[in-house]
This record gives C-alpha cells, structure tokens and sequence, in this order.
C-alpha cells in the first residue's frame, strides 16, 4: 500500500493518478502505519505540522519521500521528517510534475533520490505507472536544491516576457540559472549534474513556460511594480530565494541570477535594474 499525505494540488493529482493506475493507496493519516511506502506532500510552512501528525501513526519502517518545493527555515525537506518521525530512510520526489498533466494521464516523469537503495528502488517500481515514469537517482542533496527554483526561474521569464524581451534573453536565464545551480550543488556536496536534469532544468522548462503560472504571472507583475505581492500559492518563494542567497553566500558560490531574483522579490531592487546588473557583469566562460 502507498500512502499519500496531500497538502497541495501536486500531492491530490499524484493520489489521483496512482489509484487511476492500479495502486492501492490510502491518504488517510490513521492507515498510514499500514502503508509501506509513504509520500509527503505539503507547502513548506505546514511540513513540520504535517510530519509531525504523520510520525504519530508510523513505527519506523516505512519508506518516505517528499515532494516539498523549498527548503524550511534554510532546511531540507528530508532532514525535517527525518527530526518529526520515527523514520530515517527518506527521499524526495522531484522533477516536471505538473498536477494538470497527472490528471489528464499525459506522459508525466519523475525523479526519485535517496542516501537508501531500497528507498530508490522501491519508489522508482512502486510509483511508476504507465502515465507516470519514476527515474532512479542518487543525490536527495541535488534534487531538494533543485525543486526550490523553477518558480524563480518561471518568475524570471514573466519579468523579462513584460519588459518585451524574447526568447534570446529567456534562453541566457535558463542556461545560466542551470549553471548556477550546478555550482550550488557542487559547493554542499551534491552531484552537479543533477542540475541538468528533470529535478533541475526539465522543472525549469515546465514551469518557465507556462505563461499562465502563478509565478510566471508574478514575474511580469513585477516587471510593472517592485512592491507587487506574492499570490497565496507562492507564499514561499520570497523565503527559498532568501535562503538561497544566503547558501551562496556562506559557500562563497557566484549565482548572480538567483541573488539578483531574490533581491527583485524581496524588494530591493527593481526589474529594470535588475536586467540592467546582469548585463554589466564582468564576461564568464560558457
């Protein structure tokens, strides 16, 4: 049995999708000590509430992973439901996971990373259906780093889509965030390649390209007004862009385009500014 602890959209598309295919599943919290395999959904301000309800019902056997967006208080998902249940072997479900897609049964992939063989293998055979393809990998480290920046990314399209800039400028965001995040990653130990690929630059892609996303939307909001205010469902991305700036900087790692995102949402500098500072940087090595 799969157990499924849905706090947001992606977590009831996933529940959905995995009982459609076949799978017996159960997300109610009193059945999850049943379960073998555990999946944690929520928004990073409910994830220690969440896991903390969750371990009350488990013995320590079960295997978990997360789907959490962002890092808490600076933390990764794993390490807090690792600290608010019984549970130690844990992983992270990442990569171009469209709530959308999973409910219209369109080809959908995955990644599923963990230190724990058994919880890779097993997620990887359990969670894949014939709609959903579940990859291996090997570096929760990367992945988690990953999962915090498509939204930036897809904020940093919406700014340059309203500035009227085309898919030349898009393009140099893209590669360079991809960059960026392989040498974050690096810095704290992970596998830079996991940068490139469906934890990093397939969310990337997903999520910078739908013009009708919330964070695309804030983008081209802020393109307009430095002081315009993060919709409800993107409540966390002025924290992951904070504790990401600050990673960078205590790794003393150069992200100029996620620094530069962040202070746009966090209020310090203003989108034509911000194009500006990127421009003007001293010329690196592709």
């Amino acid at each position: 049995m799969i157990g499924v602890v849905a706090g947001t959209p992606l977590g009831e598309a996933l529940a959905a999708r995995w009982r459609e295919d076949g799978r017996e599943l159960t997300t109610d919290p009193a059945q999850m000590g049943r379960a073998r395999l555990i999946v944690v959904d929520a928004l990073p301000s409910e994830l220690h509430e969440r896991a903390r309800s969750l371990g009350r019902h488990l013995d320590g056997s079960q295997l978990l992973a997360h789907t959490v967006r962002g890092l808490v208080a600076g933390v990764g998902a794993i390490d807090v439901l690792k600290a608010e249940t019984p549970c130690l072997r844990v992983g992270v479900l990442g990569g171009p996971l469209s709530p959308g897609d999973l409910a219209a049964g369109r080809p959908t992939a995955a990644v599923i990373a963990s230190r724990h063989p058994e919880v890779v293998d097993e997620m990887a055979v359990a969670l894949s259906t014939p709609k959903l393809r579940v990859y291996r990998g090997h570096d929760p480290l990367g992945v988690e780093l990953a999962s915090t920046l498509p939204d930036l990314v897809a904020l940093g399209w919406g700014v340059a889509s309203a500035l009227g800039f085309g898919a030349t400028t898009r393009a140099v965001l893209l590669v360079r965030a991809v960059r960026e995040l392989g040498r974050l990653i690096a810095a704290l130990g992970g596998d830079p390649t996991t940068a490139s690929g469906l934890a990093g630059l397939g969310d990337m892609l997903v999520r910078g390209s739908d013009t009708h996303g919330a964070a695309f939307q804030y983008g081209a909001a802020l393109a307009g007004s430095s002081r315009a205010a993060a919709p409800p469902e993107l409540a966390a991305i002025v924290d992951n862009a904070r504790a990401l700036r600050q990673l960078a900087h205590s790794h003393k790692v150069a992200v100029h385009i996620f620094q530069g995102l962040a202070d746009l949402v966090d209020g310090q500098l203003a989108a034509g500014d911000l194009v500006g500072r990127l421009m003007t940087l001293p010329v690196l090595d592709d």
